[in-house]
């Protein structure tokens, strides 16, 4: 499909702000904050080994038990029982774990939702055009 000459000056006259309209004098010179994953996951093990080591196995034991209870029976509040094995010293993961043995654990799926307000949109030749326009610069951007 052939473009006309006023669509193509269209899109190649596009402003792009910064880039080739209202550009800065002088850049200003931006800080980069720079991590060291390796170093941030040592960090968090150490400081998870010493919570781990200072807390009360048999609390901690407890609460993760009765989370579990609680969430196979459905007798009981499991959000107060999570707030207490937070309060034990339990990660987040061990309590996740705990619901997890009943519930287990979520999968998120890519669903990817396509034409969703196509059917409400009243001039469908118009509609239609612009579709097809559409399609032809996705064809011309790859080729």
């Amino acid at each position: 499909m052939q473009l006309n000459a006023d669509f193509l000056t269209l899109l190649l006259t596009e402003t792009i702000v910064g880039v080739n309209k209202y550009k800065m004098d002088q850049q200003d010179s931006i800080d980069v904050l720079t991590i060291d994953n390796k170093e941030v996951l040592h960090s968090q093990i150490q400081k998870l080994s010493q919570v781990k080591g200072s807390r009360d196995s048999k609390k901690v034991d407890e609460c993760l038990q009765k989370i579990t209870s609680i969430a196979e029976s459905g007798d009981g509040n499991l959000l107060e029982a999570a707030v207490d094995a937070a309060r034990a010293r339990c990660t987040v993961g061990e309590i996740s774990s705990a619901m997890e043995k009943v519930f287990g654990r979520h999968v998120a799926t890519g669903s990817l939702v396509s034409g969703a307000y196509k059917s409400e949109y009243e001039d469908k030749e118009k509609l239609d055009a612009v579709t097809k326009r559409v399609m032809s610069l996705s064809y011309c951007m790859f080729f």
